[in-house]
C-alpha cells in the first residue's frame, strides 16, 4: 500500500517555496492570509483560520465569506494492492473472521485499528417486571380462619420495574416503556384475568393473587459503538408484563384441651392440667399433620378430646415414643369419633367431630393426627417400628442390627405378638424386641422403692400412675434385706397398716454378686451385662476370623474348554471345575487341566470372567532359558566398563523422543513455505508509520 504523506505549514508568504521546501504540501501565510499549494492561491486574502476536524477527516478553512471544507479522508483509508475477495482467516479483537479487503478499503486506518482494539459488546438487557405485596396486617402465604376479612385494593401493593439495559459506552436505556394507568393495568385472583373482582371474605383453600401491568414502548438499545442492539425486539413494543402470585390460606381451626406441638420430635413441658377449647395454630386446609401434646389422663382424670371439622376425617393416629424416639401408632381400640356439635367460626357455625381417648388412663402424651377428606375411611394401622409395619423380616433385622441379643431364645422360637389382648387392658405401644437398659436402675422406676416407708409415701406416687397388680421391690425391708411386694388395692396405696399390698415370700433368696471383669473365679458370682458385651465382642471377633478362612470348595466335575465354563447355567460360590483345554482367562494363559473355583459374590453368573479364580495347573517354561544354557554368556564383570540402559537414558534421547521434539517445533513455528502468506519486510515499508502519520497532520513553523 502506498501512503502520500501531506505535509503543512504555516509562515511568512515570503518564506512560502513552491518549488522545492513546499511542494505537495499545503502554506497558510499567516501575514498575508493565503492558502498555498504547489503555487496555487486556494483561499486568496480572505482565509481567517484553518483548522482539521479529527472526528470527519475534513480541513476547514474560515474565509470573510464563510467555511469551506475540504475531505481529506481518502488520504487516510486504507489502501492495498490485495485482492477484494481475501479475507481475515481469523478473529482480530473485535474485527471478526472473513471479513473482506474491499470492507477494510471503506474505512480509515483509524476505524480498523478501532474495530481491531475494541469489540463490540452487546448491551445487558433487564426484561420489564410487575411485583405484588400485601401491605399489614396481612402477609404472603399467611394463613386466616374462613370469613375474615380478605384484603381491600387498599390493602395490597403494586410495582412495575421498566427493566435497565447497560452497555460501556452509551447512556442506561429502558428495555419498557413507562407504566400505563389504564384498565389494562389491574390486580387478578384465582389465576385468571378476567376474575378481577377482589373477594371481600376468606374462603376455604389457597387465595391467589395477581398483579398485570400495562407498559409503553420501550427505548432503542445500542452497542457499546452506538450501533442498534441485535435483541429482540428493539426497541420492546408497548404490552403488558404479570407479576408472581402472592397468596392467603383459608382454613377451619382444630382444637383439643391440651396445648399445640410439633408433628416431627420430641416436645417437653406437657401441659400440668386439662385445658378445655384450646385453639390449635392454624394449619393449611390441605395440611394432614396436625400436633398436639396432653397432660397425664392418670393425673388429672380428664380423657384427651381432639376436635376437628366435620369435612375432615381422622385416619392415623400417633404418639411420641420417648423410649424409641420414634413415632408408633396409636391403635383405633384406643380413641373413639362422636359428632361434638357446633363451633362458632366467624360467627358462622361449622360442624365439628370429637376424637377422645378410652381404656387405661394414659400419662403425658404428644400424639399427632393424620386428617384427610371425610370421604376417606378410618383404617385400622398396624403396629409400626420407626414407621414400618413390624413384621418377621423387621424383627430379623433389628436381631442382626442390634450389639446386644435381642432375646433370650432363638429367632425362630420367638412367640409372635398377641393379636388381641383377650380381657387384659390392650398396651398402647407395641414392642417386637426387648430391652437392655443401660444403667443401673430398672426400666420401670415404679418398680423399686428404696424403703419400707417409701411404698406407702403419697409423694412416691403424685403422678397418679399406679394399677392394681403393680409389682415393687423394697430395697430395704427394714431388716437390711430385699422385699417384694404386689399392689393389691389401689385405694389403700398409702393406708399405714400397708393394707394395699401384699408381700410375697422371699425370705429364702440367695443374693448373687455381679462381677464386672473376667477374672475373678466362684461358683455363686454372676458376670455383669457389660462383661456378656465383652464376650461377645470375642466372640464375633473369633466368627469373623473363621468366616475370612472361605468358603469350603465343592468339586463339581470336568469342562471341555472356556465356553462350557461360562456357560455354566446353576453356579455358587465355592464351586470347582476342571478345564481340560488350554484356557485364556482374564487375559492370562492357562495350561490344560487347570481347575477353577467360583468366586462371584453373586450366584448364576458364570459368563463373567472376573468371577472365576485358577487353583493350579501346570506352567509352561519352555520359553526361559536353563542355567546352563547361560554358560559362555557375558558377566556382569564383563559389562562394568560400560554404560548401562539407565546411563544411556538419561544421558541421550531416543529416536521416538527427537521425533517428539521435531513434532513439536512444526506445531508451535511457521516454516518458510508458511511465511510466504505473510507481508515481508519490503512489503511493510509501503504503509505509513505512527511517525509519517504524526508528521502528516503537524504544522511545520517557518521562523528566521
Amino acid at each position: 500500500m502506498a501512503t502520500t504523506k501531506l505535509k503543512f505549514y504555516r509562515g511568512l508568504k515570503a518564506r512560502y517555496d513552491a518549488a522545492s521546501k513546499h511542494l505537495d504540501a499545503i502554506y497558510f501565510a499567516t501575514d498575508t492570509k493565503e492558502l498555498l499549494m504547489n503555487g496555487v492561491n486556494y483561499g486568496g486574502s480572505g482565509v481567517t483560520d484553518v483548522s482539521f476536524d479529527k472526528g470527519s477527516n475534513k480541513l476547514i478553512v474560515t474565509k470573510s465569506s464563510g467555511k469551506t471544507e475540504y475531505d481529506l479522508t481518502e488520504l487516510i483509508r486504507f489502501k492495498t494492492s490485495l485482492p477484494d475477495s481475501l479475507a481475515t482467516p481469523s478473529k482480530l479483537g473485535g474485527l471478526p473472521a472473513g471479513t473482506k479487503v474491499e470492507t477494510l478499503k471503506t474505512k480509515t486506518l483509524s476505524q480498523i485499528f478501532e474495530d481491531i482494539l475494541f469489540e463490540e459488546i452487546q448491551p445487558t438487557v433487564q426484561a420489564p417486571s410487575a411485583t405484588i405485596s400485601f401491605k399489614s396486617p396481612f402477609t404472603a402465604n399467611k394463613i386466616l380462619e374462613v370469613g375474615e376479612s380478605a384484603p381491600t385494593a387498599e390493602q395490597i401493593q403494586t410495582g412495575f420495574n421498566r427493566g435497565n439495559c447497560t452497555v460501556v459506552g452509551q447512556a442506561n436505556k429502558n428495555r419498557a416503556g413507562e407504566l400505563i394507568s389504564d384498565d389494562q393495568s389491574f390486580i387478578y385472583v384465582g389465576n385468571s384475568t378476567s376474575n378481577k373482582t377482589l373477594p371481600t371474605k376468606v374462603t376455604l383453600g389457597t387465595m391467589q393473587y395477581n398483579y398485570q401491568a400495562h407498559h409503553g414502548a420501550g427505548d432503542t438499545l445500542l452497542t457499546s459503538k452506538g450501533n442498534k442492539a441485535t435483541v429482540s425486539p428493539n426497541p420492546l413494543p408497548e404490552g403488558t408484563v404479570k407479576s408472581g402470585a402472592v397468596y392467603l390460606y383459608g382454613t377451619y381451626p382444630f382444637y383439643c384441651n391440651g396445648s399445640s406441638a410439633s408433628t416431627s420430635a420430641g416436645d417437653t413441658n406437657f401441659p400440668s392440667a386439662a385445658a378445655p377449647d384450646t385453639k390449635l395454630p392454624l394449619q393449611k386446609w390441605t395440611d394432614t399433620l396436625i400436633g398436639a401434646k396432653f397432660a397425664s389422663e392418670a393425673a388429672t382424670g380428664t380423657r384427651l378430646e381432639f376436635y376437628f371439622p366435620s369435612e375432615k376425617n381422622v385416619s392415623k393416629v400417633e404418639f411420641y415414643n420417648t423410649v424409641s424416639g420414634k413415632w408408633e401408632v396409636f391403635g383405633t381400640d384406643k380413641y373413639t369419633v362422636s359428632d361434638a356439635g357446633n363451633k362458632t367460626v366467624q360467627s358462622v357455625q361449622i360442624a365439628y367431630k370429637k376424637l377422645t381417648t378410652t381404656g387405661a388412663m394414659s400419662g403425658a402424651l404428644q400424639l399427632r393426627f393424620t386428617v384427610s377428606d371425610a370421604g376417606k375411611k378410618l383404617v385400622d394401622e398396624p403396629d409400626t417400628y420407626n414407621g414400618e409395619e413390624i413384621t418377621d423380616e423387621v424383627i430379623a433385622m433389628l436381631a442382626r442390627n442390634s450389639r446386644e441379643v435381642p432375646f433370650a431364645m432363638p429367632m425362630n422360637n420367638v412367640m409372635p405378638m398377641a393379636s388381641t389382648t383377650g380381657n387384659r387392658p390392650a398396651g398402647i405401644a407395641s414392642f417386637a424386641v426387648n430391652f437392655e437398659p443401660g444403667g443401673q436402675a430398672p426400666l420401670d422406676a415404679r418398680q423399686l422403692v428404696p424403703n419400707k416407708t417409701d411404698l406407702i409415701a403419697a409423694a412416691t406416687y403424685s403422678g397418679k400412675n399406679t394399677y392394681n397388680g403393680m409389682l415393687v421391690v423394697v430395697g430395704d425391708n427394714g431388716d437390711g434385706k430385699p422385699a417384694l411386694y404386689v399392689l393389691k388395692d389401689m385405694t389403700k396405696i398409702t393406708q399405714a397398716d400397708y393394707g394395699g399390698w401384699i408381700r410375697l415370700d422371699v425370705g429364702a433368696q440367695t443374693l448373687i454378686q455381679i462381677i464386672n471383669d473376667l477374672t475373678t473365679g466362684g461358683t455363686n458370682k454372676a458376670l455383669s451385662a457389660e462383661q456378656g458385651k465383652v464376650l461377645k465382642g470375642l466372640v464375633d471377633t473369633l466368627t469373623n476370623k473363621v468366616n475370612a478362612l472361605g468358603a469350603v470348595y465343592v468339586p463339581k466335575g470336568t469342562l471341555a474348554d472356556l465356553s462350557a465354563l461360562k456357560g455354566v447355567a446353576s453356579v455358587s460360590k465355592g464351586h470347582v471345575y476342571n478345564v481340560t483345554a488350554e484356557v485364556t482367562l482374564n487375559g492370562k494363559k492357562y495350561p490344560a487341566e487347570t481347575n477353577f473355583v467360583y468366586i462371584g459374590e453373586t450366584a448364576n453368573q458364570a459368563s463373567v470372567e472376573t468371577n472365576w479364580d485358577s487353583l493350579g495347573g501346570t506352567v509352561d517354561l519352555t520359553a526361559y532359558a536353563k542355567k546352563a544354557d547361560l554358560e559362555g554368556f557375558l558377566t556382569e564383570e564383563d559389562l562394568a566398563g560400560y554404560a548401562k540402559a539407565v546411563d544411556v537414558a538419561n544421558t541421550y534421547a531416543t529416536k521416538a523422543a527427537l521425533s517428539e521434539a521435531i513434532e513439536g517445533l512444526s506445531s508451535t513455528y511457521a516454516t518458510k513455505a508458511e511465511l510466504t502468506s505473510y507481508a515481508t519486510n519490503e512489503t511493510l515499508k509501503q504503509y505509513a508509520t505512527k511517525q509519517d502519520l504524526d508528521d502528516a497532520f503537524a504544522w511545520n513553523e517557518e521562523t528566521e
